[in-house]
């Protein structure tokens, strides 16, 4: 949708009560990109129609405050509208013969998770060289869901109650949230909250290759261990 005079280069998020949130974030074409979030309900029965999908957003965001009646004026013109419910994607195979899925198709994190983007490269990597390692598709894909899977089920071990957290219900709930959200956002916080992130990133996130330890029969001398 158009900028507005109160949009910037930073992104803004903004809770209202009943498990509700509307954001707005700029974009790389010079406008601003817009999304609204219900915590606890499911757009399954909403309808598959965009037009069904709109008004249950209207409905649910009828009196929200901020700056929600522009966010959802801008959902009316737009024509890339996009509707879905968050959720984790868990499947006990990630292949079948010759077909492989890899990214959010084998395992969404969701944004929760914060990292889809990593895992669909460090995916991309690791299923390309299994492949170039033997002439057996069945085994290469065998070693890629192996070396994968410890770190992608530690990526979506999200706990449960965060959801709820980020999306309060009563306006007390809000408050704290927002008390808690000024307090995370000073330098003293934030600077020692960004590094012990990253250390942990870097600890959980990073593959080793050693020799020897996937087990026979998967076609790969190659495993993965996290310090």
């Amino acid at each position: 949708m158009p900028r507005a005079p109160t949009d910037s280069q930073t992104a803004r998020w903004y809770n209202a009560v009943g498990g509700r949130s509307a954001g707005v974030r700029p974009d790389n074409r010079g406008t601003t990109r817009a999304f609204f979030n219900v915590h606890g309900r499911s757009h399954l029965g909403v309808g598959n129609s965009v037009a069904e999908q709109k008004a249950f957003l209207r409905a649910s965001f009828d009196g929200a405050g901020w700056e929600v009646p522009r966010l959802l004026a801008g959902m009316e013109a737009a024509e890339d509208f996009w509707f879905d419910d968050l959720r984790q994607v868990k499947i006990d195979r990630w292949s079948n013969g010759p077909v492989v899925l890899l990214g959010d198709a084998a395992w969404c994190v969701t944004p929760l998770g914060g990292v889809g983007a990593s895992l669909a490269l460090i995916g991309a990597y690791v299923l390309a060289g299994e492949l170039t390692k033997t002439d057996s598709i069945a085994a290469a894909l065998a070693a890629y869901e192996y070396v994968l899977r410890p770190l992608v089920k530690k990526s979506q071990s999200v706990p449960k109650l965060v959801p709820r957290l980020v999306h309060p219900r009563s306006r007390t709930g809000v408050r704290i949230l927002r008390a808690v959200q000024r307090l995370v956002a000073t330098p003293f916080i934030s600077k020692r909250a960004a590094r012990a992130l990253s250390l942990r990133f870097s600890r959980s996130r990073c593959l080793i290759i050693d020799s020897g330890a996937v087990p026979s029969g998967t076609g790969t001398d190659q495993k993965t261990t996290q310090p």
